[in-house]
């Protein structure tokens, strides 16, 4: 089984391809080291990784797809966008765009052509804006565009982005974030709620949100 390239915005389309890692370590929010071409987090997943969501259900979200005017090209980079999702944070596919870590925090996707996720359900098409009061947002891309891992409980995140990306820091007055790399070491902690700003995601392995 090949590895499998964990990347942000555009990038999470071709994730079978393998790449390495290796950036800057992120020195501040205004000024995020920025990611070699070709910077990626690989992971090697199981034999089951393209089944991480039943046949029964993928064929639905294609459905649900379909209703709201994509492509099968956009279906297929949505599914395999959210299996990837899955495998590497847990929790399950809910949408064909969204994955929930249940209590925990909500992965919206979005299109590589698109600054933002989709809400497949809604007349707008649009998923809410902004990052709600007591959350925690991760976004793939910078300016809060891309697909956003939305956290609302104090957990710790896998964070599967890489390249340049963006966070909001909207929780409870005074609480920071920390961001460690992948042995765990402490890289970058993040100004008091509310606050946002640019980072390198490539570096960031996980984000403790509270």
């Amino acid at each position: 089984m090949r590895p499998l390239t964990v990347l942000s915005g555009a990038a999470l389309a071709l994730f079978l391809t393998a790449q390495g890692a290796g950036a800057a370590t992120p020195t501040s929010p205004d000024d995020p080291a920025v990611a070699p071409p070709g910077d990626a987090k690989t992971v090697t997943p199981p034999e089951n990784f393209a089944n991480a969501t039943p046949p029964e259900a993928r064929a639905a979200f294609a459905e649900q797809g379909r209703a709201a005017g994509l492509t099968e090209e956009q279906i297929t980079t949505l599914q395999n966008s959210a299996n990837l999702y899955v495998f590497t944070m847990g929790g399950r596919q809910v949408a064909l765009n969204k994955v929930v870590i249940e209590g925990k925090a909500d992965v919206l996707i979005a299109l590589p052509e698109e600054d933002a996720p989709r809400n497949l359900s809604s007349e707008t098409g649009l998923a809410a804006a902004g990052c709600a009061y007591k959350h925690f947002c991760a976004y793939s891309r910078t300016n809060s565009t891309g697909s956003v891992i939305d956290m609302y409980s104090c957990g710790t995140y896998t964070i599967p982005f890489a390249g340049s990306g963006s966070w909001d820091n909207n929780q409870t007055k005074g609480t920071r974030a920390k961001m460690y790399d992948r042995n765990g070491k402490l890289i970058y902690t993040t100004p008091p709620a509310r606050s946002q700003g640019k980072i390198n995601w490539s570096k960031v392995h996980t984000v403790k949100n509270c």
